[in-house]
């Protein structure tokens, strides 16, 4: 993923939590620049968030009066999408290009890209509630770390965790995460909602960094890989499914 291209909106971010590492946020409200500068994302990994609000009753009448048969921008519920890459993070704001770049489609659809992030079942519900779009290869970090250091959560359940507790775990850092509620994703985005987005997928870039490295340590100690479609999922006709069938030969399904 070399190459890469930076719009005339980039913003350099001179005080950076403990977490972030020093780079680029990129903001793109144009279709055409979210293109150009996708462009070079064509295989590997990348790091995978998205903004969204839920909708008001005014807006979800909206939306059950449009049907299916096209998108209805202002009563959707994502807003922003953002991508990492190593020295770039990009935000891709949807909701103020009114548009789908066909780049984003391609890596959100790609076999050959792995998109990691915390709490990816959710932001695939949202891609396919608000744009009917298929994600494949998305990897949820909240799951690895389970399977990376099982013996810190067996009191967790079978849920994946959060990015606040992969934060506060492996970074040993605190992510607040109070102002995503206060923001008001719909509107134009501020300089601070541009920093806050990148921030927040800077965050998943380094907890995805320790967690990969727990779990190579994990499958050494095992004497065996932990495959990977444990924590790998398409998200398809609105249900996210299992890569593969298990060992036992069980298809497992994902609650979104």
């Amino acid at each position: 993923m070399s190459d890469l291209r930076y719009p005339p909106t980039a913003i350099m971010v001179s005080v950076l939590p403990a977490y972030a590492q020093k780079g680029i946020f990129c903001y793109i409200a144009n279709k055409y620049e979210a293109d150009n500068a996708l462009r070079s994302v064509k295989y590997g990994e990348i790091r995978f968030d998205t903004e969204y609000t839920d909708l008001t009753p005014e807006q979800l009448k909206v939306k059950l009066l449009a049907g299916d048969s096209r998108l209805v921008w202002d009563a959707m519920k994502i807003s922003v999408v953002q991508i990492a890459v190593p020295r770039c993070v990009y935000i891709i704001d949807l909701k103020a290009m009114r548009a789908v770049p066909e780049e984003l489609a391609r890596i959100v659809r790609s076999e050959d890209i792995n998109k990691a992030g915390v709490g990816l079942a959710n932001d695939a519900k949202v891609i396919w509630d608000s744009l009917g779009m298929e994600a494949r290869r998305f990897v949820e970090v909240g799951m690895m770390a389970k399977f990376a250091n099982p013996e810190w959560y067996s009191k967790e359940g079978q849920n994946p965790l959060s990015l606040e507790q992969c934060v506060h775990n492996y970074l040993e850092q605190i992510l607040d995460k109070t102002k995503q509620k206060a923001f008001r994703w719909g509107k134009s985005l501020t300089k601070e909602q541009i920093i806050y987005a990148g921030l927040d997928a800077q965050a998943s870039l380094e907890v995805y960094r320790v967690i990969s490295r727990n779990l190579r340590q994990k499958q050494r100690q095992l004497g065996r890989a932990i495959p990977e479609d444990w924590y790998t999922f398409n998200y398809r006709v609105g249900e996210p499914t299992r890569l593969e069938a298990t060992v036992r030969g069980e298809y497992l399904h994902w609650s979104p």
